[in-house]
């Protein structure tokens, strides 16, 4: 006798392929925010050991202008010294090495940006001055250099990804309906092929001072304005987010659509001391672009805008594990620096990991390694330093 399957078994069958395909290729799956491995508390960091920050420190220990910092795998951090031109290296708090100096000769800086260190421990630094990537091998030692094709300039820090690869996201703000895009780089190929990748466009509303002095416009974002966040993963997969809503894209390298990470969130109110913090940020900056312009200020001023709310996604970092920081608004919570939603690269939801302590620290400046997080501050003597946190002893396996 002949059985017709029912339908429900079709819907099973096709379920129980689609489960075990997603499983086979490791990717992302769609996810709302679950019950938390962690637990539903927040974890909290602990600053712990503070590098720099005195006017009468060593000149091993001392900064001019802290440009990026990076971590490696051994969680070693380093230092890119936009003044002094030079990156410092430090292991456990201690001073380990310097790497590069100023100058025009190979290995030397003009004006260094931004810094990545390779999963093979290779360091790499964009030179925005002389227009091009220096490359140092594990040892500190030069190993040669990368021209910078991009178009527009450097926003973003370099990202390492798979071994012996880096990204550079690229933009212009002077004329937002060019495509954004990522530039990928292999230091192992000397054909230097560049991989491009195209990222979500996204215009973030901004306020361009101009006046008298021609050639010359100062642009300056509007506070709490959402706006195109990535990382990219050890793997080389890239995660994307547009900051109005919760919402990560994961494509891999040929830029085919993995999965998403999602999660319903109510809207953070501004509170009043940082919307009064960033008002005021806001304005000095507007008078410093406005009297280089040789203009009134006040027009510039009235363009001003404080929303009442923040956006769901303030940014995206990857740690050297591969999971997803999800940077979301903390509030105005005593001591918190930044909060972060924690993911598997799968979708899996981790937890939620406040970071304490370190008043003085830019958020936008956090790297995170294997046991700790790092971040940049200038102290109360106007002397810039760097902050580790330790991260709780769940977040590090």
């Amino acid at each position: 006798m002949h059985v017709r399957p029912s339908r429900y078994f079709w819907m099973l069958l096709s379920f129980l392929a689609a489960a075990q395909s997603s499983e086979a290729q490791g990717t992302a799956v769609p996810s709302q925010r679950s019950v938390a491995v962690w637990g539903e508390s927040h974890l909290s960091t602990n600053p712990d050991i503070m590098i720099g920050g005195k006017l009468e420190d060593e000149d091993a220990y001392s900064f001019g202008r802290i440009a990026n910092i990076a971590v490696d795998d051994s969680d070693r951090v380093y230092v890119l010294d936009g003044l002094f031109s030079r990156v410092q290296v430090y292991d456990e708090g201690r001073y380990w090495r310097t790497i590069g100096s100023e100058g025009w000769g190979p290995g030397e800086f003009q004006r260094p940006v931004s810094i990545a260190v390779l999963a093979d421990y290779q360091v790499v630094v964009g030179d925005a001055g002389k227009q091009l990537y220096a490359i140092f091998d594990a040892d500190g030692a030069y190993e040669g250099s990368r021209s910078i094709k991009g178009f527009g300039f450097l926003r973003e820090p370099l990202v390492s990804g798979e071994s012996g690869r880096f990204y550079a996201a690229w933009r212009n703000v002077r004329d937002t309906s060019i495509e954004r895009y990522l530039e990928g780089v292999d230091v192992r190929d000397a054909a230097v092929t560049r991989e491009r990748r195209p990222l979500p466009h996204y215009y973030r509303p901004m306020i361009g001072v101009s006046g008298e002095a021609r050639g010359y416009t100062g642009y300056l974002y509007q506070p709490f304005t959402a706006d195109l966040a990535w990382t990219i993963l050890p793997n080389g997969w890239l995660v994307t987010a547009i900051g109005d809503q919760y919402d990560l894209t994961i494509s891999d390298r040929s830029g085919r659509r993995i999965g998403s990470i999602g999660r319903d969130v109510q809207a953070m109110p501004v509170g009043s001391v940082e919307a009064a913090l960033a008002h005021d940020s806001a304005t000095a900056l507007i008078e410093r672009y406005a009297k280089t312009a040789q203009a009134s200020s006040e027009r510039f001023k009235r363009k001003l805008k404080i929303p009442l709310m923040h956006p769901p996604v303030l940014g995206l970092v990857s740690d050297r594990l591969g999971r997803i920081w999800v940077q979301v608004p903390s509030g105005e919570r005593p001591n918190i620096l930044a909060t972060f939603d924690v993911f598997e690269r799968t979708g899996r939801f981790l937890g939620t990991i406040d970071v304490q302590g370190g008043e003085d620290v830019d958020p936008r400046t956090l790297a995170i390694g294997v046991r700790y997080l790092y971040g940049v501050g200038v102290s109360s003597e106007d002397v810039p330093y760097v902050q580790r946190f330790r991260l709780p002893r769940r977040a590090t396996r």
